[in-house]
């Protein structure tokens, strides 16, 4: 069934609205996430091996280098929303499975509490949570308890059917015990046409951990 079919649905252009939270559709798209967790599409296998051997692959560099690696896998958000899709009828089934499991990989225990309402994203909290969990998983100590602020916010999804009211969110201002922070940034983006390809360096003279941090990531 098509998700697009069901009456307890609004729905604006590629946005899903269920009451206040905001999901993303790109039916015949890019995101298409929906046909794949409503079984409408099937991930084919080779493609999770592919995905293992790449895993395993980097591990080894890893390890032959000296570095801490972990492939963060990220609950995609209405997933996290399952019990209120199948309260109106729709059952979803999570993408990732006992089959991505590797010991490089991490796929967080997140919350709705932890995503935006009107954002495909993670907020302040569930990011607090991740890195958390990933330093501890390192043996580094966790981040002092952060100082934080309310801020209106509308996010990705809210800006696409053009909301003009945001959400109360909570911000960080600090961290207890640690000056505010002064990081120096540094982008290749004013050289870019997009931001395909944007590398930015950052640095932060007051840094918990002595550690350069690499990240790879979409958003996708």
């Amino acid at each position: 069934m098509d998700i697009t079919d069901n009456k307890k649905l609004s729905f604006n252009g590629d946005v899903i609205i269920l009451k206040d939270t905001l999901f993303l559709h790109q039916r015949n798209k890019g995101q298409r996430q929906f046909q794949v967790l409503m079984g409408e599409e099937i991930i084919k296998p080779e493609l999770i091996d592919i995905f293992q051997s790449n895993i395993s692959y980097n591990q080894s560099i890893a390890k032959r280098e000296g570095f801490d690696y972990k492939h963060i896998v990220f609950p995609c958000k209405p997933i996290l929303y399952k019990e209120q899709f199948e309260d109106i009828g729709i059952n979803l089934t999570p993408i990732f499975s006992n089959r991505h499991v590797h010991p490089s990989v991490f796929y967080p225990k997140l919350s709705i509490t932890d995503y935006f309402l009107s954002d495909t994203h993670i907020n302040v909290i569930g990011t607090l949570k991740l890195i958390n969990n990933i330093l501890l998983d390192f043996g580094y100590s966790s981040l002092p308890r952060p100082i934080l602020e309310n801020k209106n916010f509308i996010g990705d999804l809210g800006k696409m059917i053009g909301k003009n009211n945001g959400e109360e969110v909570e911000t960080i201002k600090g961290f207890h015990g640690l000056p505010i922070e002064s990081i120096d940034m540094y982008s290749l983006y004013p050289s870019l046409k997009s931001n395909a390809g944007q590398v930015i360096f950052r640095f932060n003279p007051n840094a918990i951990h002595n550690r350069r941090l690499v990240l790879f990531g979409t958003s996708s």
